[in-house]
């Protein structure tokens, strides 16, 4: 398994992550996928909110307990149509502004991989139509790579979230 630089932006998208700052712990299997992006990011309404809430965030991303400079693989900004935003029609697309850690793994092999990702927010920032407080929000993921998993054709499966 390596770390490198995405070719595209292809983001692993942590649904229902609580709004609270604390230690979370958050288990997933995935089969042996040849690349998974892994840099954190943010999404915001328009790119000065993006500007001001990414200046906010300060985030440490670990992986198998070993630091990862994310700033070193550069960011990607981006425009992604959303639809089933809190507050609106299900069918309405919105354009959110997007920037990633441009961080993505390669080559994924059977096992445990442990990804820690620790969020630091400066002041209150907003996140689609929730605000998120001050505080440390400290993410384990423990995914198990099972070449026995396949990989998904519908909806994602609930992830089981403990704090």
């Amino acid at each position: 398994m390596g770390v490198n630089r995405a070719d595209h932006i292809a983001l692993w998208v942590w649904s229902g992550i609580p709004h609270t700052p604390g230690v979370y712990t958050v288990a997933c299997t995935v089969p042996p996928l040849p690349k998974l992006h892994i840099g954190g990011g943010w999404i915001s309404a328009d790119e000065k909110l993006r500007e001001s809430d990414w200046n906010a965030l300060h985030k440490e991303l670990y992986v198998n307990g070993q630091p990862v400079d994310q700033a070193a693989f550069d960011s990607v900004d981006a425009d992604v149509p959303v639809n089933a935003v809190p507050g609106q029609a299900v069918s309405k697309v919105l354009n959110v502004k997007l920037r990633v850690y441009n961080v993505v793994l390669e080559n994924l092999t059977p096992g445990l991989l442990t990804l820690r990702m620790v969020q630091t927010v400066d002041h209150p920032v907003l996140q689609g139509t929730a605000t998120i407080p001050v505080g440390v929000y400290d993410f384990t993921f423990k995914i198990t790579v099972d070449a026995n998993a396949a990989l998904s054709q519908g909806a994602p499966a609930p992830v089981k979230i403990t704090r």
